[in-house]
């Protein structure tokens, strides 16, 4: 029998965490998602970015969400990634 391994829930211990206020974390925010990605089998990009913006406060969940990068089914997960690096200057 296969374990099956699920992401975790908002505010779980083993959840990803990013705080705007410390906008040089966004790295590790982001491998800590991937490692969790590779580990729960997610593999598409909508639920990808929908999970990246599941871990962070609310105000910058709906910020990110705005961003065409997010809401337009063309653009992948790697635009979205790529778009926060430039607006938190990586």
């Amino acid at each position: 029998m296969a374990v099956v391994h699920v992401m975790p829930i908002r505010g779980e211990r083993s959840a990803p965490l990013f705080d705007q206020k410390e906008p040089s974390e966004l790295g590790r925010y982001f491998k800590q998602l991937e490692t969790l990605f590779t580990c729960c089998t997610v593999v598409n990009d909508k639920e990808k970015k929908e999970y990246t913006t599941l871990y962070v406060k609310l105000n910058v969940a709906d910020s990110w969400e705005a961003l065409s990068e997010f809401t337009n089914k063309e653009k992948t997960y790697k635009d979205f990634k790529d778009r926060l690096y430039e607006l938190y200057n990586q």
